[in-house]
């Protein structure tokens, strides 16, 4: 992740291919997903956190999975998940930032609950 990033948000998306494809619409997905799940991992919401980012990268692979929690480094929380790269490929740029932001926020739900933060925000209608 880049440093500059990670001043400016809390929240840091990424992605890896663990299988050949290619998806289009990955950076503007990711974005706009971060973008509008930022103030849901507010500086408030990591307040009590042993961390100041969280990073959560998408690996692109053969099936779809659940956010894990990988270790803290640095500061940063550093999280994964897997994306079905043959699922999403089609997808528009409207339904990838929804399948990112709905994979996104189960993360900050995990986090919440992991690290004993205060996620009541997080169940609230978007």
């Amino acid at each position: 992740m880049c440093s500059a990033a990670a001043g400016k948000h809390r929240l840091l998306l990424g992605g890896v291919a663990l299988v050949r494809g290619r998806i289009r619409w990955t950076r503007e997905a990711m974005e706009k997903a971060r973008d509008d799940l930022a103030p849901l991992a507010s500086e408030e919401f990591l307040r009590n956190a042993p961390f100041t980012h969280i990073s959560l990268i998408f690996r692109y692979g053969s099936k779809a999975g659940l956010p894990e929690i990988e270790r803290i480094r640095n500061g940063e929380l550093q999280m994964s998940v897997e994306v079905d790269m043959s699922a999403s490929a089609g997808k528009s740029l409207e339904a990838l930032t929804a399948e990112y932001r709905s994979l996104a926020l189960k993360a900050l739900v995990l986090v919440a609950g992991r690290f004993g933060l205060d996620g009541s925000h997080l169940s609230a209608p978007r």
